[in-house]
């Protein structure tokens, strides 16, 4: 009876292991093969001007731009890496869609950002805790070493200063020691040696912050 059921199995005279395994193994990837997408597919309908969708009785636009991603440094990473959800075989796709996992990639990052004081906030969902676009973008993420990025090191403390300086939420609602951060860091040492001597290797909040994980250490 075994000698029966395993010659069922035996591969033809014809056909070799290796071409049955590659046949199989063609068979199997053939749902993925069929239902891959491009960003040109996502451009289908994103590429609209007028798309739009209302949440919470505001009109947000999902228009985006075709040239978005051309300096980006995910100009070679596919939509779908990144909004995994909206990989389906038939559109369209859920209009709402779960925010971006960065951590798929940036494993080591997300895990820094989650111990610290932005991340615990972010996970006990206090509404000013920032998150990974807060800081660097979203389709628009380019090199920290590029002087455009939001996280070049003389934009660092402007981006930080967007939320703690004088009169934003953050100064307002918790008790924080340092007041006037933005002016008191511009005219110390560390400012006036990144700001007027254009020292890139000065220090900058984050270089300071890092005992809190206040991000994750490195931007």
């Amino acid at each position: 009876m075994l000698r029966t059921t395993f010659s069922v199995f035996q591969p033809k005279s014809y056909l070799s292991k290796f071409q049955q395994f590659l046949f199989l193994l063609i068979v199997s990837l053939l749902p993925l093969i069929s239902s891959a997408q491009d960003n040109d597919d996502c451009f289908m309908c994103h590429d609209d001007p007028a798309l739009n969708t209302i949440r919470n009785g505001r009109t947000l636009s999902r228009y985006i731009p075709p040239h978005a991603l051309d300096k980006s440094i995910h100009k070679n990473v596919l939509c779908g890496a990144c909004h995994v959800d909206a990989v389906v075989e038939d559109y369209p796709h859920p209009e709402i869609l779960k925010p971006v996992d960065c951590g798929i990639c940036h494993e080591d990052a997300q895990l820094n950002f989650l111990r610290g004081v932005h991340g615990r906030a972010y996970q006990a969902n206090d509404k000013n805790a920032p998150d990974c676009k807060e800081c660097h973008g979203t389709h628009d993420i380019i090199e920290s070493s590029n002087p455009d990025s939001k996280t070049y090191k003389m934009n660092i403390p402007v981006l930080c200063g967007s939320c703690h300086k004088e009169g934003e939420a953050v100064s307002r609602s918790y008790n924080i020691s340092e007041h006037n951060i933005l002016e008191n860091y511009s005219q110390g040492i560390h400012g006036k040696g990144l700001f007027s001597s254009g020292l890139v290797v000065t220090a900058t909040c984050n270089d300071c912050t890092a005992t809190t994980l206040c991000c994750h250490t490195q931007i």
